[in-house]
């Protein structure tokens, strides 16, 4: 019986020391497997426009584009400007891989914006940067 005790208690031990072993093979990142999100990969040759001086009376547009260089689609799930002083324009919501999607954002300042001047663009969407800024700046004049 005692034998027997000792076999039970050797295998046990062996089983649990197999168990660590896989564990601590897996928590090391050379050998685990990546779980991502589906993301998007997203370029952006001008995040940042400069439309230099305008007048108050008029208004300054630029076409952001936002290209998928991914092999998923992306879907840009909110786009918002930081002002209503900037009105956008596009045509949906959805990238396909190898495709572009232009935002125009125009910006229709009034007197009191007279001074230098920032106006923001959000995006959200299930690209790798998850939250993205455009932006338009300036000095509006009289």
């Amino acid at each position: 019986m005692n034998k027997i005790l000792k076999t039970i208690l050797i295998t046990l031990f062996s089983i649990f020391v197999i168990i660590i072993a896989v564990i601590k093979i897996l928590s090391n990142n050379k050998y685990s497997i990546n779980i991502t999100k589906n993301d998007g990969i997203i370029k952006i040759p001008v995040s940042k426009y400069n439309f230099g001086e305008i007048s108050y009376r008029d208004s300054v547009a630029y076409d952001f584009r936002i290209m998928n260089v991914g092999e998923t689609h992306v879907i840009l799930s909110k786009i918002s400007p930081s002002c209503n002083c900037t009105s956008l324009e596009y045509k949906n919501n959805i990238i396909q891989p190898a495709d572009f999607l232009t935002i125009k954002a125009k910006f229709k300042p009034k007197k009191e914006d007279i001074g230098k001047n920032k106006v923001t663009v959000f995006v959200k969407g299930n690209f790798e940067q998850e939250n993205l800024t455009l932006t338009l700046e300036g000095d509006v004049t009289e």
